[in-house]
């Protein structure tokens, strides 16, 4: 903190994974990413969780707003080795998303984050992949009617239901991914 201006920590440039290298060592920087790797109680957390399961994960998601969009790592642009299984899946939730969706908001985009957005280092995303989860993505929600800026961030308490809704149903076709690619791995 400088002087009771400046704090906080974006939260998902503290993982460690290629920590500190797209992301902003100034603390008045949205961006910030954190005095160190997991320098903050909720990123350690994660990590816990992540590391304590990682025999039995499939599935990650890192869940923000806005934007409508479903990203993948790596946060450098570069692909990982399962980057063609981690598109059509993502693709495949962001059509149940769009098929239920407000007819205002755009449909989803499906993407590298890096190459949709912006490089980021020491992204939840990424960290989820390290830790062993084959499928780890972000999911940025929409906004509410066009949200544009900030006010994208600012939802209508009467949206809340609908995006956690639609939402709900990329989750569901990620989930049952994951439940036949076991059986099927397994001949059940």
């Amino acid at each position: 903190m400088i002087g009771n201006i400046c704090m906080g920590v974006d939260l998902n440039r503290n993982f460690d994974f290629n920590w500190g290298q797209a992301s902003s060592n100034v603390v008045c920087m949205e961006t910030f990413h954190g005095r160190g790797p997991f320098s903050e109680p909720e990123t350690a957390i994660i990590r816990d969780i992540l590391l304590e399961h990682s025999d039995r994960l499939e599935l990650f998601l890192d869940i923000h707003s806005f934007g409508s969009m479903i990203l993948y790592g790596w946060g450098t642009g570069v692909l990982p080795p399962n980057g063609l299984i981690l598109h059509l899946v993502a693709v495949q939730m962001a059509h149940a998303i769009d098929a239920v969706k407000m007819s205002w908001n755009a449909d989803y985009v499906v993407g590298n984050a890096a190459l949709v957005l912006y490089q980021a280092s020491g992204t939840a995303q990424d960290y989820g992949k390290v830790a062993g989860v084959e499928l780890s993505y972000t999911y940025e929600l929409p906004g509410f009617r066009f949200g544009l800026g900030l006010f994208g961030f600012l939802v209508d308490p009467d949206f809340i239901e609908q995006a956690g809704f639609e939402t709900w149903e990329g989750i569901k076709v990620g989930a049952r991914y994951v439940r036949d690619n076991y059986k099927a791995k397994r001949g059940l």
